[in-house]
């Protein structure tokens, strides 16, 4: 008994550590970004885009102030709960439209990755409104819930967990897929354009952390106290706003009057995004070698994007064609 109370404690010591240094770094990221925040989102016609940037920012913030607050009485413990539901809403949501402006607006698409990303949701809920809670005496002194589901139902949480894994395979698979068809179509114009570089452009590294956190999350979800639980409440929603930050800022310079008509993201983006007034350019590539300052090995920057833009459409005439080989 005195074991299992120790292990305890030291699980939740180590989960109050990995709380502090998660909300220092959701205050760091809040400064440093706040300034991106207002270029991109305040400075700019509203869009879901940009609600879901400013929502995904506050509910992050909101998380953290209640986790510290959860500590004590049931009713900020249920708030954070929330919060936190609400966090994997804006997941889901993100993932859904995402993969909605790559599939060319596919509402089947659209509707199976985000309900898929909305299962942890609905398990998460129905298991805190079951929950029960109850005051732990020292050396914990805090108020804790005790989770409706037991060890022999655990199965049950895996499988719903599972649905969040396949919502980031589905989005990772049509990003692979639009990406080749790039790449496949550069490489037949003659366009030394890697494949590296494609995946940097399309954002799979955004996805494939976000599915190796998931997947994380699942493998240690059975023990008492999961390390990874504060964790995959916090870096999945700093990367999507990382990300679409990235798209706006993009945006804005691919708007400017003054900016250079054949950039290496407009190279793809004239192939690759879904533009909308109401999504905006969440279906885009990111500007991975305009942040670099170079356009890549071997590409002609004003050739390139004449010659993507063109292999686009039916109508280029053979001079154009002649100009891109």
């Amino acid at each position: 008994m005195g074991e299992t109370l120790a292990d305890a404690y030291y699980q939740m010591l180590v989960q109050e550590y990995i709380g502090v240094a998660l909300t220092c770094l959701v205050v760091y990221e809040y400064i440093i970004t706040f300034g991106q925040e207002v270029e991109t989102v305040w400075r700019r016609k509203m869009n879901v885009t940009s609600l879901l940037i400013v929502t995904t920012r506050w509910v992050l913030v909101l998380i953290q102030i209640t986790l510290w607050l959860a500590s004590w009485p049931k009713p900020d413990i249920v708030i954070n709960d929330l919060l936190v539901a609400l966090g994997y809403l804006q997941i889901a949501l993100f993932s859904a439209l995402r993969a909605f402006a790559l599939s060319s607006r596919s509402y089947v698409i659209f509707t199976v990755v985000f309900m898929f990303g909305l299962v942890p949701v609905w398990t998460d809920t129905y298991d805190e409104a079951l929950s029960a809670y109850t005051w732990l005496p020292a050396p914990f002194n805090i108020c804790s819930a005790s989770p409706h589901f037991s060890q022999a139902k655990y199965g049950m949480v895996f499988v719903t967990r599972s649905f969040l894994i396949a919502s980031d395979v589905i989005v990772l698979v049509i990003t692979w897929l639009k990406t080749y068809r790039q790449w496949r179509e550069a490489r037949r114009i003659h366009l030394h354009l890697s494949m590296s570089s494609c995946l940097l452009r399309d954002g799979t590294v955004y996805f494939i952390a976000l599915l190796a956190m998931n997947i994380a999350h699942m493998a240690t979800y059975n023990t008492v106290i999961s390390p990874m639980s504060n964790i995959i409440n916090v870096l999945p929603g700093i990367f999507v706003v990382r990300f679409m930050f990235n798209l706006r800022a993009l945006d804005g310079a691919s708007a400017t009057p003054s900016a250079s008509a054949g950039t290496p993201s407009q190279l793809s983006g004239a192939h690759f995004a879904v533009p909308s007034h109401c999504l905006g350019n969440i279906g885009g590539t990111l500007d991975h070698w305009q942040r670099a300052g170079g356009a890549g090995p071997d590409v002609d920057v004003d050739s390139a994007a004449t010659c993507i833009a063109g292999t686009s459409s039916d109508t280029h005439d053979a001079g154009s064609a002649e100009r891109c080989v």
